[in-house]
Parts: C-alpha cells; sequence; structure tokens
C-alpha cells in the first residue's frame, strides 16, 4: 500500500514538473487591438459664394492608440458639395487602423449666396465691363447695377458707342468713354480709354451705266444715254468722275470756259470770265479750284467760282433793273477739307478717273447754280430749284428700285457727314447761329441717323432741319430709300426751333395777323389786291407774296389809281417772301434814283454792294411799306432797302428776317433739304475812308414808325400824317 501511495505520488510529482516545463516554453499572446482611431480638428463650414473652395483637410488630423499618426490616411469625401449652390451639404472624414478599426466623423458645409454692399456690387460690375466701340451697350451688370455711359467726343464716338473713324489723312483718336455703375444709392464712375484709328484709302470694286435726263425747262441740259458710277470696297455710296459731272451741267454753265489740268494726285480746274465794268472798260476775272486727292480738300479761290460758270435762265427775273456801280469786297481763299468729313478722293487707274463723292460733286459743282443733279440708284436726274416743289417732279426723283429697303450703313454714315460738311461751309446762318461746326448739333441725332431704320432716318432729318431754327431750312423731300408713301410735313408749331416759331406765335405772328385779317374783312381769303381809305387819298396794296409777276401786277393798280391818291402803302404785313428780283423791280415803280442791295459770304469774307436803277418809269407818290412779325425773306429784304435808302417809310411792327438766299442740297440717301445759302442779305454801314461792315437783316427790320394795332384805318391815317409832318419839319 505504501509503495503504491510513493509511486502515485512520485507520477504526480513528474506530471507537475513536465506541464511546469511546457509553460516555461510558451510566449505571453498578444493583446487584441479593438480601439478606433481618433479624428480631430474638424469643423463646420460656412462658405460664401464666389470666395475661394475650403480646404476640408486643414487642421484634420487622426491618430491611434497603437498605429499613433494616421492624418494621411485619412479620407475626405466632400463630392455632395456644390461651391455655387446655395444649401446645406456634409463632408465626411474617414480613417482606418491597421486592425481595421474605422472612424468616421461629418461635417456641415453651409453654402450660401454672398450679400454684397451696394458699392461692392457696383465695383464688381465695372470690373467685368468689357465693350468695344460699335458693340451694342450693356445696359446692366452681372450684379444688377445700371450701366450708363458719357462718351468724352461725341464726334467720334456717339452716346450709344457707334464709332466715328477719323478721316484717311488723319491721326487716331484717343476717346474716353465714362461708364457709370450704380446700384441702389451707390455709385461708381470709371473711365475706359479707347483708341479709333483713321479709315483706310478706298478703292473702286465695281461700276456701273447709268442714264442721265433733264427735267429743267429754265436750262437746256442734254440727256446722256450711259453715265458712268462708281463704287468704292463694295459700298453702296456713289462716286462720279469730276469731268464727267462737270460735263452733264452743259446748259446749266458754260462748260466751254473750263479748263482741266492733271499733275499727279492734283486736278486744277479753272476759267475766266471777261466783264465789263461801270465805266465800261472790259476787265478779266480768273476763277481757280485746286482738287487734292492725295489730302482729301478742294481749294477755291472765291466762292464766286461754284456760280460765275452759269449760264442764263429762260426767265428774267431781272427784267428792267441796270446796275449802275457797285463795290465789292474780295474773298478769301477757302480751303474745303473733305478728310476732315470722312470723305475719300481716289484716283482709279483701272478705269483713268478722279472720283468724288457724287453728292459732294454735286454740292459744289451744281449747288450755287440752282440746278441738281439727283442720284436714284437707277439714273440720274437733272431739275432746277424753281421746280424742286413739283408732286409730279419729286415723284419722278424718288421711285427707285430702293424704294422701302434698308438705307445701307456706308450711306448712312455719309449722310451724318455730308450733311455736318455742308451746314459747316454752305449755310449761311452759320456764324448767326454760333455754331462752331454743325458736328455738335448733329450729336443729339446721332444715333438714330446712324443705327436705326430707314423711317426713323428719315424722321430724324426733319427733326434736325426744324430745330436748325431757320425758316430758309426745311425738309423738302424723303429720300428713295424710303417707301414712296413716306412724307413728312410741318404738323405742329412746336417743330420749330424757338426763334422761327415766333413767325407763327408772336404777337405779330401768323396766327395773330391770321385773326386781324378775319376781324377786318372776314376771312384770309377776302383780303383785297389793294383799297382806297383816306377819302381815296391813300391807297394800300397787300402783297401776300412775291413772284416774277408781282412787279406788272401792282404796276396794273398803280396805274388805275384816281388822280386823288397821294400816299401809297406796300402791305407786307402778311408777306412771308418770294423771289428777290420781284423786290427790286418793284422799286423800280417806286423811284427814278438808285437803290442798293447788299450781299455777304461768311464763308469767304466776300461782300458786295450794288447800286441799281431801272428802266421802269417810277410813280410819284409817297411811299410806305408797313410790316409785321409775319414780313418774312425777300419782304424783309423790302423792308431794308426801304429804310437804309429812304424811299419809302417803314411802319408797323419789326419783320420776322430772313436774311439769305435758298438753296437745295440733296443728301447721299435722296433726301432733300433747302437750306439758308451762302449769300447773306445784308445793310451796311461805315464809309470808303473806315472801310464798312455789312450786317446780316437775318434778324428782323425794326420800323421807323410802331403801329400798335395793325389792319386800323384810322390809325394808319394818322401814322402817315405823322410821317409827313416829320419829314416836313426836317
Amino acid at each position: 500500500m505504501k509503495r503504491i501511495f510513493k509511486q502515485s505520488l512520485y507520477m504526480v510529482a513528474v506530471l507537475f514538473i513536465t506541464l511546469l516545463a511546457a509553460c516555461q516554453e510558451t510566449p505571453t499572446p498578444t493583446p487584441v487591438d479593438e480601439i478606433a482611431p481618433v479624428i480631430a480638428g474638424f469643423a463646420n463650414i460656412d462658405y460664401v459664394i464666389g470666395d475661394p473652395a475650403p480646404d476640408y483637410a486643414s487642421g484634420v488630423t487622426a491618430t491611434d492608440n497603437v498605429d499613433g499618426n494616421l492624418t494621411a490616411s485619412i479620407v475626405i469625401n466632400a463630392s455632395a458639395v456644390n461651391l455655387t449652390t446655395a444649401g446645406t451639404y456634409t463632408v465626411t472624414y474617414t480613417v482606418t487602423d491597421a486592425a481595421g478599426n474605422t472612424k468616421v466623423e461629418s461635417i456641415t458645409v453651409i453654402v450660401a449666396t454672398r450679400v454684397y454692399t451696394a458699392l461692392e456690387k457696383a465695383t464688381m460690375d465695372l470690373d467685368a465691363f468689357t465693350w468695344q466701340p460699335g458693340e451694342t451697350l450693356p445696359t446692366s451688370g452681372v450684379n444688377g447695377s445700371v450701366l450708363t455711359f458719357e462718351s468724352g467726343d461725341k464726334n467720334h464716338l456717339t452716346a450709344k458707342g457707334y464709332p466715328l473713324r477719323p478721316g484717311v489723312n488723319q491721326d487716331p483718336v484717343t476717346v474716353i468713354m465714362t461708364v457709370t455703375s450704380k446700384n441702389g444709392t451707390a455709385t461708381v464712375v470709371r473711365d475706359f480709354e479707347y483708341v479709333l484709328q483713321p479709315l483706310e484709302e478706298g478703292e473702286v470694286t465695281s461700276q456701273v451705266l447709268l442714264p442721265f435726263t433733264s427735267t429743267s425747262d429754265e436750262y437746256i441740259v442734254a440727256p446722256v444715254a450711259e453715265v458712268p458710277v462708281y463704287f468704292v470696297d463694295g459700298g453702296k455710296v456713289p462716286y462720279i468722275d469730276v469731268e464727267t459731272f462737270v460735263g452733264l451741267l452743259e446748259g446749266a454753265i458754260d462748260t466751254t470756259i473750263i479748263e482741266f489740268v492733271y499733275a499727279g494726285h492734283l486736278l486744277t480746274i479753272s476759267y475766266s470770265v471777261e466783264y465789263e465794268d461801270f465805266a465800261g472798260l472790259l476787265y478779266t476775272k480768273n476763277y481757280e479750284m485746286i482738287i487734292d486727292f492725295s489730302a482729301n480738300t478742294v481749294t477755291v479761290n472765291t466762292f464766286d467760282f461754284f456760280e460765275s460758270y452759269v449760264k442764263s435762265t429762260e426767265s428774267n427775273f431781272g427784267d428792267g433793273l441796270v446796275y449802275v456801280d457797285a463795290y465789292f469786297r474780295e474773298s478769301e481763299t477757302v480751303v474745303l477739307n473733305l478728310d476732315k468729313y470722312r470723305f475719300d478722293l481716289i484716283i482709279d487707274e483701272t478705269y483713268d478717273v478722279y472720283l468724288m463723292p457724287f453728292h459732294i460733286a454735286n454740292l459744289i459743282f451744281a449747288g450755287g447754280v440752282y440746278y441738281d443733279i439727283y442720284y436714284n440708284v437707277d439714273k440720274l436726274i437733272g431739275f432746277d430749284t424753281f421746280s424742286r416743289d413739283d408732286d409730279d417732279l419729286q415723284r419722278q426723283l424718288r421711285t427707285s428700285s430702293t424704294n422701302g429697303t434698308a438705307t445701307p450703313q456706308d450711306v448712312k454714315e455719309a449722310n451724318y457727314h455730308f450733311i455736318a460738311f455742308t451746314f459747316d461751309y454752305f449755310y449761311g446762318l452759320k456764324k448767326d447761329k454760333e455754331v462752331v461746326t454743325y458736328y455738335d448739333v448733329l450729336q443729339q441725332y446721332a444715333d438714330d441717323m446712324l443705327s436705326r431704320t430707314t423711317t426713323i432716318l428719315h424722321d430724324r432729318l426733319f427733326e434736325f432741319s426744324n430745330k436748325v431754327d431757320d425758316l430758309h431750312t426745311w425738309f423738302n423731300m424723303p429720300g428713295h430709300y424710303a417707301a414712296l408713301t413716306y412724307e413728312k410735313y410741318l404738323t405742329a408749331v412746336t417743330q420749330l426751333g424757338p426763334t422761327a416759331r415766333l413767325l407763327y406765335t408772336g404777337e405779330y405772328g401768323i396766327t395773330n395777323i391770321r385773326s386781324y385779317i378775319t376781324t377786318k374783312f372776314g376771312s384770309v381769303d377776302n383780303l383785297p389786291k389793294s383799297r382806297l381809305i383816306d377819302n381815296n387819298k391813300t391807297v394800300i396794296i397787300y402783297l401776300t407774296g412775291f413772284t416774277i409777276d408781282t412787279p406788272d401786277e401792282v404796276k396794273a393798280i398803280l396805274d388805275a389809281l384816281p388822280v386823288t391818291v397821294e400816299n401809297v402803302v406796300i402791305d407786307l404785313t402778311y408777306n412771308t417772301g418770294g423771289n428777290l428780283g420781284a423786290v427790286l423791280r418793284i422799286y423800280g415803280y417806286m423811284t427814278e434814283q438808285s437803290f442798293t442791295y447788299h450781299s455777304q459770304n461768311p464763308t469767304d469774307g466776300s461782300a458786295s454792294s450794288y447800286f441799281i436803277e431801272s428802266e421802269y418809269v417810277a410813280y410819284n407818290f409817297n411811299w410806305f411799306v408797313q410790316t409785321s412779325g409775319v414780313t418774312f425773306s425777300a419782304a424783309n429784304l423790302f423792308a431794308s432797302i426801304a429804310k437804309e435808302t429812304g424811299i419809302a417809310t417803314v411802319i408797323g411792327q419789326k419783320s420776322s428776317g430772313g436774311a439769305s438766299s435758298i438753296g437745295t442740297i440733296i443728301l447721299p440717301n435722296g433726301t432733300m433739304f433747302m437750306i439758308s445759302t451762302n449769300n447773306v442779305l445784308s445793310t451796311r454801314v461805315g464809309d470808303e475812308v473806315s472801310g464798312y461792315t455789312y450786317l446780316s437783316i437775318e434778324k428782323g427790320i425794326t420800323p421807323d414808325y410802331l403801329i400798335a394795332t395793325l389792319y386800323d384805318d384810322a390809325l394808319l391815317i394818322s401814322t402817315i400824317a405823322q410821317v409827313l409832318l416829320d419829314q416836313a419839319n426836317d
């Protein structure tokens, strides 16, 4: 028993030792990692659209209890975020340690639209402003600011940004466009600089042959079957060879005396006229024009160049008048700078021609002749100024394949520049109006004339002609691009300028004068040709206009007067003018002494005074001329001669004025204007020793004796009596 127990005890001891040995050979097991990393430094983001994109990783870190720094292992998912659209978005951060423990955190990104101040918006809209001359100007910016513009030089960049480039030989022009950005109460102004380069020299691209006919009864001008007309740079503005155009005028002018001399880029046109002076001696006057096709200039030694080659009309508007003496103030040389007005003179070697824009040629060679040539795309038609208002003639001129079509852009530009050129050099009242250049006047019409429809173009031409504020200047006929049904007439006095308006609305203007006549005679139509008053001692001859027949009508009245008549009143209170020759011829019945006619040309500085007698036999009466605020133009001249010479006493109210002859100008689009020419009727003060000063009669004639109430017989009779008494006492 003891042995078994000992033996068992031994086995237990062995087993224990064996187990002890086994425990000593097995390593300690690694602990299990069940802890996820930690993400720190993340935060919600408020973002404003337009700001730089946020850096989602900035400041965000990740650490693990086992792996340590896991920042580089962070996965950022911002795919749901739209930084251009306001809203709330989620960005997630994910990191996983080596044991596979994953940590996810998220933030909220609130995307909001920026709330700018008004000043910021206005500034930003100017920062984003881009534009080039000729493009449509934007009216607002992307942030809602209202954009407005002011050109620093509207003669080169119009109010709406239309570029008017300098002429071929001009320097580039720098123009400042001032842009104002207004947002709410905030305003920001900034200047933008643009450089406009000169126009390029034109090249002839096509030629057409057009028929020419003449409608004039005053001048006998021969038709031409085919007249070459040229076009430049694919445009629609017609050009014509200078010598060819002058040749078309034969019959209206004497082309046989005109000489053309060509020398490189210069063309000299000259002629001489032999005159007989008042002593019976002959002398020769030379007229010369030099056209520089390189500099685009036309130089004349006198504006008489444009008139002294004219032939006589069939009608004798100076019948019975004899010029017994004259005084002349010589003209200065005038340079017509076509380049300044963007017109190009072209020498074309292919066709061997010296080309000038057709409308310029018509203005300078035909304008002073009272004969014009009209171009309507399909044909050329000559006509005299005396027939300009004939409806059939106007329809013939205007009827064209272009009726009712869009006016070509180069024609619109030529139109605009032609008006400025014509009014700067050929408009007699430019100085009276105190205008430096008519580009300044045209500015307000520029964009409509250059960028709008044919109808709007004509509407603005009509408006401009009225706002010139001169009753001798008006819109006479639409051009051939307008529909034949398009007509434009003065319908309201408010369409006129303030001075011209007085002819109608003044105290002694047409409205009130018509009322006075109606009160006196029942209606204007009842105004008699003449009337005896004061026991047949005085006759009133009512002249409502001057035509070639008026002198004969006056003579017939005078011949029929009873022997009791002592006083003759030429009543011009309802007379708005007419033919100047008729005015001078009537004076042949009023006096045997010479009387004077003065005029001046403000462009070339010349002036003239003619001392005139008449072959008519004068009537021995006391002569009076009665005037009102309606007495205009030729009637104004009638009053001026009376007052200056003393042949008649001027009574009534101050005349309305009107100092110039009228002439026709035809624009490149075919529109016809009538304008006051450079023949400005005047009075003269001074003497031969100290010199003479010529004063325009544009502003009217103040009467020698005022009559407050016109058409009052008793007041007229008493005024005449006072005049005769004063004369007897002198």
